[in-house]
């Protein structure tokens, strides 16, 4: 929201260019200039890689944007990333190859010291589809990617990628490589599922902290029975019991929907 990037949220901005950045209508818009990071830099290197550092995420994270591309070829992109280095990163990007008119694939890549690492998944992308949810997701060593066209229904990418980084800043960019003038719009970022600030500052996702349910965050638990649930250590441990939702259902109803 606004009209300016809050630098002390993206505070690891990699080749700042002002110009080509823009926050308007509730998205952020980076209009692509040429310049790539694959195997390296090119002269000069590609500007705009919207990137915050990871002090406040944890180990692990999940990141997750919707993005908007009129990118057209040459092999433009924008995305996801995750990066030590411009030689050390992970990036899931929807792309346009050379000689395509519109996104045509959305691709998750790791690089470890300027070397491609396999395996290198790709999907394809229906022709026309230019609005595409993105997730990723750092869990050790490993990262995964998810996508979708409709913001509800998630597809796995076919691979994760490894990649050994220790804390990568993370956001979004968008390239150019052979050519620029394309633009690709950000609609949001999420860190773990939460908008920054969430509404107040109570925030949508929850670390499970504490020994009790913050029933002002979970306010529509069905057949709440708190005897088969409990907070400890940072996890919530539910206790299953016999009923389904499925069709008609079981007689003895499910309990504990949070």
């Amino acid at each position: 929201d606004g009209s300016s990037l809050d630098t002390n949220r993206w505070n690891a901005i990699v080749n700042h260019n002002p110009d080509a950045v823009e926050v308007a209508g509730g998205e952020l818009t980076i209009t692509t200039e040429p310049g790539d990071i694959y195997f390296g830099d090119t002269t000069p290197p590609p500007n705009n890689f919207i990137l915050q550092s990871a002090d406040h995420a944890g180990s692990d994270w999940t990141i997750e944007t919707k993005l908007s591309g009129t990118i057209d070829g040459g092999y433009s992109q924008g995305g996801l990333m995750a990066m030590q280095d411009t030689d050390n990163y992970v990036k899931f990007d929807p792309i346009s190859d050379d000689g395509s008119t519109v996104i045509n694939r959305i691709e998750l890549r790791s690089e470890v010291g300027a070397q491609v690492i396999d395996p290198q998944p790709n999907v394809d992308v229906p022709v026309g589809t230019t609005d595409i949810w993105l997730r990723l997701t750092k869990e050790g060593t490993t990262y995964s990617g998810e996508y979708s066209y409709d913001g509800e229904n998630w597809q796995s990418m076919p691979q994760s990628v490894e990649n050994p980084m220790e804390a990568p800043d993370f956001g979004v960019f968008a390239i150019g490589v052979n050519q620029g003038g394309d633009t690709v719009s950000f609609d949001h970022f999420l860190l773990n599922g939460e908008q920054p600030g969430g509404g107040g500052g109570a925030g949508f996702g929850d670390e499970f902290d504490g020994a009790s349910l913050d029933k002002a965050k979970w306010n529509a638990i069905v057949r709440e029975d708190e005897s088969l649930y409990r907070l400890e250590d940072g996890i919530l441990w539910v206790e299953t019991v016999g009923g389904d939702i499925w069709q008609s259902g079981d007689p003895a109803p499910t309990r504990n929907f949070f």
